[in-house]
């Protein structure tokens, strides 16, 4: 039944959501949490009557995730849901130990990674961690506001009017190459499109699409490369380093592409305009993300 990548993302959130609000020990809170679940649940049914059908929500919501991917797959699939809001569009205060237990009760049916369940988890935090402080100042803080915040569901925001919610969440995964999750297809998922995407978006590129994003969506993405880079690329047994090569080679690529895109926007704007500023913090973020790469593989 799980052929929707976008379904299946939003499946993950919801499951993620009710083991936070299942932990939640303040009783006002929890009831909020709950209400929310209420309405989305009853929204995936409205926007997806075909695969809910004869389901009993949330008891069977696994029966709509993607478990039977291998190892890579199962893991882009949950850093996309490392970094989602699974509330959105509704806002809760979760707690990291929380969040990541969400995260933990979604990856616990996952086959490809079950059976080694607290060490993959805990390789995936590390990342997730590594890859935030790698985009801090000297001061732990972050180098754009709301750059480390937790999106609603990866760059929405580029798909313009009249999508919105799944349709929206389904058509950009779509776009991003997802395709059959009962085939294995993940396409571009996991930040992976700042490497090899962006002809997806109509006469664009990776640079290009990172420009529209803005400086929190962008990093945001950057991020989940970063980490998809150090659990899949180098956490494979045994490592797969020629692949990791490759990667920070076309990285350095991206990164002199959208150095272009920059300088051009530079002879158009005004000094100091606010968008060359927003492309200035991008660039920053991929030459942080690049150097971080390079330390893994070669010890820079």
């Amino acid at each position: 039944m799980a052929d929707d990548y976008g379904l299946s993302l939003r499946v993950g959130m919801l499951i993620m959501a009710e083991e936070i609000a299942r932990l939640e020990k303040n009783t006002d809170r929890a009831a909020r949490m709950r209400d929310a679940l209420d309405k989305l649940w009853v929204g995936l049914v409205d926007d997806y009557p075909d695969q809910t059908t004869g389901l009993a929500l949330p008891a069977d919501a696994v029966r709509l995730l993607p478990v039977g991917g291998d190892r890579e797959a199962a893991l882009r699939f949950l850093i996309e849901l490392a970094f989602c809001n699974p509330f959105a569009p509704y806002e809760h205060t979760v707690s990291p130990k929380a969040r990541w237990a969400g995260l933990g009760r979604v990856a616990g049916e996952f086959q490809a990674v079950a059976t080694a369940l607290t060490e993959e988890l805990a390789a995936l935090r590390e990342a997730y961690d590594s890859a935030q402080n790698s985009q801090k100042d000297k001061r732990g803080e972050a180098l754009v506001a709301g750059a480390l915040a937790l999106s609603a569901i990866p760059i929405v925001s580029l798909l313009g009017p009249g999508l919105a919610g799944a349709a929206a969440i389904t058509h950009f995964l779509a776009l991003l190459g997802g395709g059959s999750l009962a085939a294995g297809g993940f396409g571009m998922t996991g930040g992976l499109w700042v490497l090899f995407g962006g002809s997806f978006v109509a006469g664009g590129t990776a640079a290009q699409l990172l420009k529209t994003l803005g400086p929190a969506g962008a990093i945001g993405e950057i991020m989940k490369l970063q980490v998809s880079f150090q659990t899949i690329r180098l956490g494979g047994t045994p490592p797969a380093y020629p692949e990791a090569f490759q990667d920070v080679q076309t990285l350095a690529e991206r990164i002199e592409e959208f150095r272009s895109l920059l300088n051009t926007e530079r002879n158009l704007n005004a000094k100091g305009a606010p968008r060359i500023k927003e492309m200035e913090a991008i660039m920053q973020a991929m030459e942080r993300a690049l150097k971080w790469m390079k330390k893994l593989v070669v010890g820079e």
